[in-house]
């Protein structure tokens, strides 16, 4: 048999779970409109306009400049974009990055060498190596972006007022 449940609305988080007795204590993505408790809006799809991002995303940042302006900055494989509050696309890729790879690759044990290359229950070689997806690591010093991708190792600096 169903019961009908009267909590009231908003999230009373003043005390323990058990002091909390019929109220909500714990929500997630939700908002209550008149009293009654809704799904926060759905992602939403962005455009760049005619450009477009090379490569395969790997990491990603978002931050505040001083004069309040808000930025992205998106790491692939081959690239490093900044992308502004108003959705402009900007490739900062640095001269000399070296590109990395696109994904993980093993040429280890199950799974190297083609199919149908060694007859099924035979060991297969463990002297090879992986081969990894290149990855982005970043952080902001007051207003710059500092990145390192795993392709190079070199650590670079961009500041959101030169071009």
């Amino acid at each position: 048999m169903l019961q009908k449940l009267d909590l009231p609305a908003g999230v009373w988080r003043n005390g323990t779970q058990y002091q909390a007795t019929g109220r909500w204590y714990d929500r997630n993505l939700v908002r209550w409109v008149g009293g009654v408790m809704r799904p926060i809006g759905g992602w939403t799809s962005v455009s760049f306009g005619e450009s477009t991002i090379g490569g395969t995303p790997r990491a990603m940042l978002a931050w505040r400049a001083n004069a309040g302006g808000r930025w992205i900055a998106i790491g692939t494989n081959t690239k490093l974009y900044a992308v502004s509050s108003s959705y402009t696309l900007t490739d900062i890729t640095p001269t000399g990055f070296t590109a990395g790879n696109a994904g993980t690759t093993s040429i280890v044990g199950y799974g190297y060498g083609g199919y149908g290359d060694d007859e099924y229950g035979t060991p297969r070689p463990d002297t090879g190596d992986y081969t990894f997806a290149a990855t982005w690591q970043f952080d902001t010093w007051g207003e710059y972006l500092i990145a390192c991708c795993t392709a190079d190792g070199d650590i670079y600096e961009w500041d959101v007022d030169t071009d």
